[in-house]
């Protein structure tokens, strides 16, 4: 039983380390720039930006070898919060026209 929770986790770790990653691979592609301008639209400091390559390049990494895990997964969730308030914020709770919600 213990096994397969091990291996249950192993494979939430590399799905989720695997998805962040690629996005990190192309940030350090393209650089993090571009987020500098939705940034400073909300009153926030351009420097910010930089955080993505820890939250989206070595937390990844972390979560992958299970090395401190949980918090490179709250640097995960911090980063997909921005995310989500950057470029979804107004439309968070609007109702589109299909009926569908978020």
């Amino acid at each position: 039983m213990h096994n397969r929770e091990d291996l249950g986790k192993l494979i939430l770790r590399l799905a989720l380390g695997g998805v962040v990653l690629f996005h990190g691979v192309f940030k350090l592609t393209h650089g993090v720039d571009w987020i500098k301008q939705p940034l400073a639209a909300h009153g926030l400091p351009g420097f910010l930006a930089y955080g993505a390559y820890l939250a989206e390049v070595l937390a990844p990494v972390l979560i992958v070898v299970g090395w401190k895990a949980r918090l490179a997964a709250l640097a995960i969730g911090f980063d997909m919060l921005m995310a989500l308030y950057l470029v979804l914020r107004p439309q968070i709770l609007a109702v589109k026209p299909q009926g569908g919600g978020w």
